[in-house]
């Protein structure tokens, strides 16, 4: 191998490595500048494929915590609502029964959104038909048969509300979803403190 032959192979080799290298930083080169093109588009795809979800979970974090924050008030009005109702209960066949609507109607005017839709329902059905029940009108002015139903179904108002008011007052059960959920907000609030 003459000068001249090794000068030509060594040429040879730093001409194909200067190429090779060259076609690589210019791949590289444009494969970053593709990113940096499309970095923006990805990122505004990705939040609005995002956006309807977080709406969601905030929407669902909000009306939970909304109650949550009135849970006390709510589970109080229950309970007052079931107290007026066997007030409404002992004073149904006394004289003093009007006095318990009167009560129970006021109350309820107050209160009645801290109920649950059948338990707000039957306190209001019940009240009413423990009025009408005070206000029947006499054996003398119905059939016999009219006036037992009437009677018998105002009773029966009356007294189905307590069982509708307990069943609503009873908390569900955590659905596994809801489980796993809070399991994990209680994990993130552990991590930042």
């Amino acid at each position: 191998m003459t000068v001249g032959n090794f000068i030509g192979f060594v040429l040879g080799v730093l001409v194909t490595l200067l190429l090779t290298y060259l076609k690589s930083h210019w791949a590289k080169r444009g494969e970053n500048a593709a990113i940096i093109r499309d970095t923006p588009e990805i990122t505004r795809r990705t939040e609005e494929a995002k956006e309807p979800f977080t709406e969601r979970a905030e929407g669902v974090k909000f009306r939970n915590s909304i109650r949550l924050a009135a849970l006390d008030k709510r589970l109080a009005a229950h309970q007052e609502a079931y107290r007026r109702w066997r007030g409404l209960i002992g004073a149904l066949h006394t004289p003093e029964i009007d006095k318990h609507v009167y009560e129970c109607q006021q109350w309820f005017d107050s209160n009645c959104l801290y109920l649950e839709e059948p338990a707000r329902a039957a306190f209001y059905s019940a009240y009413h038909a423990a009025f009408s029940h005070s206000q029947r009108p006499s054996a003398s002015s119905m059939e016999r048969g009219d006036y037992i139903a009437v009677h018998m179904a105002n009773i029966n108002r009356v007294t189905e509300a307590g069982a509708i008011i307990e069943k609503c007052v009873a908390l569900p059960a955590l659905s596994e979803k809801q489980h796993e959920d809070i399991v994990k907000a209680g994990k993130e609030a552990e991590l930042e403190v």
